[in-house]
């Protein structure tokens, strides 16, 4: 099991946003966070990654409990964040982009390099002296989860991805994703569009005020008529 989230409970100041959330990861396994918009599937990644630490509850990462430690020291015991709205350097091509993110693997596993990087995403390899401002919402977000990968993680959190792409690009997105899960890349996909997280996982979750409403299988949630009306599949 590379992640264990056990009964965690996060807070914005007063206010009380996720309520007992318990969610499990498996190595080599990709698993979908899906939701209406305010379910509190963001503040369940940032509380995973560190950047809003929940009040209670374990968050396990590799058998140990990081609930309450800084994101920077989450992120080199090899967990990586691809943020909603992709937040790569704008004024920095796409190369310095990728190699500003360098870190070497501590976990003896083949490493990720630029060369790597554009075998998987070809696109990149033809833009990569092209300023990342410069770049399409779907070039962004092939450089955003490139980004991720060049500090060789264990663990990748992906925040709403498909966001704002149009189907085309969604449909490019969505291979890519589905090489990285066949190369054994465990992933937690948090994502509106449910269609696209259940293609891609292999287990579910659903949120709903802050709190698990529904979990099981891709097929099992694929097929429940509530969870179907639920998320308007």
């Amino acid at each position: 099991m590379i992640l264990d989230v056990e009964n965690i409970n996060t807070y914005y100041g007063t206010s009380h946003i996720l309520f007992n959330v318990s969610l499990q990861v498996g190595d080599g396994e990709v698993v979908a966070l899906m939701g209406r918009n305010g379910a509190g599937k963001t503040t369940t990644i940032r509380s995973i990654m560190g950047l809003t630490a929940p009040r209670t509850g374990r968050v396990r990462f590799k058998g140990q409990d990081v609930a309450r430690m800084r994101p920077f020291l989450i992120a080199r015991r090899g967990m990586a964040l691809v943020p909603a709205g992709r937040r790569i350097f704008p004024g920095l091509s796409v190369r310095e982009n990728l190699e500003i993110a360098r870190k070497p693997s501590t976990s003896g596993k083949p490493e990720w390099t630029a060369e790597k990087i554009f075998g998987l995403f070809p696109k990149l390899r033809e833009l990569q002296d092209r300023r990342g401002g410069a770049l399409s919402g779907g070039e962004q977000q092939m450089l955003a989860v490139s980004r991720a990968l060049m500090g060789n993680p264990d663990f990748i959190l992906l925040d709403e991805p498909a966001e704002g792409l149009s189907p085309l690009i969604v449909g490019m997105l969505l291979e890519h994703l589905l090489n990285l899960k066949k190369a054994g890349m465990p992933m937690l996909l948090c994502e509106q569009n449910a269609m696209f997280a259940l293609r891609v996982a292999d287990r579910g979750y659903v949120l709903d005020k802050g709190t698990v409403k529904y979990h099981g299988t891709t097929k099992e949630l694929g097929e429940s008529q509530e969870v179907r009306s639920y998320l308007a599949l």
